[in-house]
């Protein structure tokens, strides 16, 4: 029986792959696919157990939380100085600069226009910590929404983050963030749907993914340490990307290549059978692994040489709705 894509319907010589769960060492196998026509890859048969591949260590590093408290002062001459930063010269904005210095924005945040006000939801927030830093600069309008965390978090300064699913979310965004969720997604075209459904019209969705049209997937294949078995359903090409946004009203406007050298050293543990979470992980540190800081310093080089011939395993795309005629 033929493999049919989620994404574009193709079930026309599409090629079947084997990957194994590397992250905590469980070693099963899952059968892939990838579409020959939109080139995604994608999960065979999505786990009905997907909860085993989630244990509590995976969101250990995700549950710390960050009050944020300002007073109306601080948060107003925050927001000139945020405003200047994003490009609206002011008098004050210039001073401001001049006195603290350039403030550190996030490399993704120069690539869409955004103002101090604008009306931020970013879906998979876990318990906001990078909320908090975006209203710690001058942001004013940020919400997160989390299915996984325990409950409700109130991070102060009106930063809330709420225990639910993007799905159920009525309100309309300027700004929608995804930071490596979207690939966990049970149905991607729903997604879009939805994305599509809550983004204001000349809004904006920033969307940051592993991406399998790269050099990490030629070279390491089902080894490729971004597959990431099972928890990964989908490992999206470019093409897979612009099509959910030509069908959901989106424009692909800009893409911007973020990979690191994970791409290397969690692919080289990976051919060398050495899960994540084993104890001779370069994730604990450098004395037990099997690499010299030689090699994590030539990997560091490499992903910089890709990301700059657009051949990273990491993309950060930025798609707009397109405005209404007037």
């Amino acid at each position: 029986m033929p493999h049919v894509c989620r994404i574009c319907g193709n079930k026309k010589n599409n090629i079947r792959f084997i990957a194994r769960e590397m992250m905590f060492g469980f070693r099963e196998e899952f059968y892939y696919f990838k579409c020959s026509n939109c080139g995604c890859l994608q999960i065979t048969d999505i786990p009905q157990n997907l909860d085993k591949y989630y244990p509590n260590e995976y969101y250990q590093s995700q549950q710390k939380v960050m009050q944020v408290k300002t007073n109306k002062i601080k948060k107003y001459f925050k927001a000139i100085r945020l405003n200047y930063s994003l490009g609206q010269k002011t008098i004050i904005g210039y001073v401001l600069n001049k006195l603290y210095g350039k403030l550190y924005l996030y490399s993704w945040l120069e690539l869409v226009e955004l103002k101090a006000s604008t009306k931020i939801l970013e879906i998979g927030s876990a318990t906001g910590l990078l909320l908090s830093s975006l209203r710690s600069a001058g942001f004013t309008n940020c919400t997160g929404v989390d299915l996984y965390i325990d409950k409700d978090i109130d991070l102060g300064d009106g930063v809330m983050v709420y225990k639910r699913d993007y799905s159920t979310i009525n309100e309309k965004y300027q700004f929608i963030m995804l930071h490596h969720c979207f690939e966990h997604f049970l149905d991607p075209v729903a997604a879009f749907t939805k994305l599509s459904e809550i983004t204001l019209d000349g809004g904006y969705v920033l969307l940051r993914v592993p991406i399998v049209t790269s050099f990490a997937w030629n070279k390491y294949q089902t080894n490729w340490v971004q597959l990431d078995a099972p928890r990964h359903l989908y490992l999206h090409s470019l093409d897979s990307i612009k099509y959910l946004a030509d069908i959901s009203g989106f424009k692909v406007v800009i893409v911007s290549y973020d990979s690191t050298e994970f791409q290397f050293w969690g692919s080289e543990q990976y051919t060398r059978n050495i899960a994540m979470y084993d104890k001779e992980s370069y994730k604990y540190g450098i004395e037990k692994s099997i690499f010299s800081q030689n090699d994590i310093d030539n990997f560091k080089k490499k992903a910089t040489e890709l990301n700059q011939s657009c051949d990273g395993d990491q993309v950060c795309v930025v798609l707009r709705k397109a405005p209404v005629s007037s």
